[in-house]
């Protein structure tokens, strides 16, 4: 029941958050690049490196942590853990091209793009991806009693959202959006009840079934729709923005 009531507050979250973000979206994105903007005015070399390396190994940890629950704890929790992964990789490509949502560094020319990043920037794949697997990870480490691992997932959480303003690859919309779509996700899975393994084999199936359908998806767009973001984005990346 507790798990249903969490699904309902994340799907109400997750609603509110669309409708704020369609209305204000303007909003968000001056008072985020401001952000951003300050937060980079502050930057040197060494942080520069820090965060280009929590960009980077943020995603690895979204493999690793998979992998290590399977291999150290079996199917009832690393095929959740890989399903978690799989599906938010691919429900967030759909996502992308379906809002279209530009990033910063194209939109303000006083947000640099620190790790230059091109396509579309709604909701953060980075936010969404990490906010999953690192949430369903941390659930687990809650349900025995590790705190000290919990607590600090939920701060690589925080501190990847955080990343992404500083880069200034996304606005903190899209940062939010990212968090809330990942709470679902998580929601859904501890909902499904996963405790035999044949439910977990066709799971598994499923997600990547369904990954393969968002990725055609997402080939379908970029190849019969107007790519309007090469000529724009493009142009801010390899033109005003360093690299």
């Amino acid at each position: 029941m507790a798990k249903l009531q969490g699904l309902l507050w994340t799907g109400l979250v997750l609603g509110v958050l669309l409708l704020l973000d369609a209305t204000y979206r303007q909003t968000f994105h001056d008072s985020s690049a401001a952000l951003s903007s300050l937060f980079q005015k502050t930057s040197c070399g060494f942080t520069d490196f820090v965060f280009k390396v929590i960009d980077v190994g943020s995603l690895w940890l979204v493999v690793l942590i998979p992998v290590y629950c399977y291999a150290t704890e079996g199917v009832k929790t690393g095929v959740p853990m890989l399903v978690t992964a799989i599906v938010s990789s691919g429900l967030n490509g759909v996502l992308k091209v379906t809002f279209h949502e530009e990033r910063p560094f194209w939109e303000y020319g006083e947000v640099t793009a620190i790790k230059c990043t091109k396509g579309w920037g709604s909701p953060s794949g980075h936010s969404q991806m990490c906010a999953a697997v690192y949430g369903l990870f941390a659930y687990y480490a809650y349900t025995r009693n590790q705190k000290p691992l919990m607590w600090a997932l939920l701060a690589g959480i925080v501190l990847v959202g955080y990343d992404r303003l500083y880069l200034g690859v996304h606005f903190y919309n899209q940062v939010a959006l990212g968090w809330s779509f990942a709470a679902v996700t998580v929601c859904v899975i501890l909902c499904l009840k996963l405790e035999k393994e044949k439910k977990l084999t066709w799971l598994l199936a499923a997600s990547c079934l369904f990954t393969l359908f968002c990725f055609a998806i997402i080939s379908f767009n970029f190849a019969f729709t107007d790519p309007y973001w090469e000529r724009t984005w493009s142009y801010r990346l390899y033109t005003v923005t360093p690299i």
